[in-house]
Order: C-alpha cells, then structure tokens, then sequence
C-alpha cells in the first residue's frame, strides 16, 4: 500500500514538473497547462486521502495486534 502512494506521489511530481516546464516555456497552449495544473492538483488531493486512509488502516491494525498481544499473554482461548 505504502509503494501505491510513493507512486502516486512520484506521479504528482513529474506532473508538477512537466507543468512547470511548460509554463516556462511558453510554448504550451494556456488551457493545456490549466488542465494539467488541474489534474496535478487532484492528484494531490487523492494522495492526501489516501494517505489519511493508510494512517486509518495502520491504527487499526495496531490496535488489533495490541489486543492479541494482551489476550495471547493472559492465557485465555479464544471462544468458538
């Protein structure tokens, strides 16, 4: 999950580069450069959430762990 992100991530920063690139230039086409300031900044937003969701799942999951650990060591079984 965290390699998804950094993908994203890496994504989103090419992206901003080639818009800065183009920006520079001149060349680009005005509405052509707005579209991909405009795709660069929802990527930006799905990452943000995305890694809101990770943070979410790793609590979860270290809340889980911290439960087994505690019911593993009192000795109790678990109910069938």
């Amino acid at each position: 999950m965290i390699s998804g992100v950094m993908l994203l991530a890496t994504v989103a920063l090419v992206a901003a580069v080639i818009v800065r690139l183009m920006d520079r230039r001149g060349d680009g086409e005005p509405k052509r450069v707005q579209r991909l300031e405009e795709r660069v900044a929802r990527l930006e937003g799905t990452i943000e959430s995305m890694s809101s969701e990770m943070e979410r799942l790793g609590e979860g999951q270290r809340f889980m762990t911290k439960l087994l650990s505690e019911r593993s060591q009192s000795g109790a079984e678990p109910k069938r």
